[in-house]
């Protein structure tokens, strides 16, 4: 009985650290893949606001305090995203919500100019 014993504690032991290896394998992918969607995120966030910089330009207006900022912000932002630094907080949300706001404007701008 105690040799039954010992070799269901040398399993258990052995499973326990295949769990443990398991589960440090996925928490290690999952972070990997968390980093791969943060560094894509900050590249199209950045592609994002140099396209607006560029329509901006391609409309022949000069680019405003306000939307100056927003670039720049956006720039950071996406800068800190594709270094790794996935902990942004709200800052994704609210520098998405910024830029998405300056695209729209100019949007409308544009449009009302060819009304006229």
């Amino acid at each position: 009985m105690a040799a039954y014993k010992n070799f269901l504690n040398k399993e258990y032991a052995k499973s326990a650290e295949e769990i443990r290896t398991g589960s440090a394998f996925l928490k290690h992918r999952s972070e990997l893949a968390a980093t791969e969607e943060y560094q894509k995120a900050g590249q199209e966030l950045k592609l994002s606001a140099r396209y607006l910089e560029i329509g901006v330009k391609w409309t022949g207006r000069k680019i405003g305090k306000g939307t100056k900022t927003v670039i720049d912000n956006s720039r950071s932002l996406g800068d800190k995203l594709v270094k790794g630094s996935g902990r942004v907080g709200d800052e994704f949300p609210k520098g998405m919500s910024y830029l998405d706001n300056e695209i729209i404007e100019l949007g409308n701008k544009i449009n009302s100019e060819k009304k006229q």
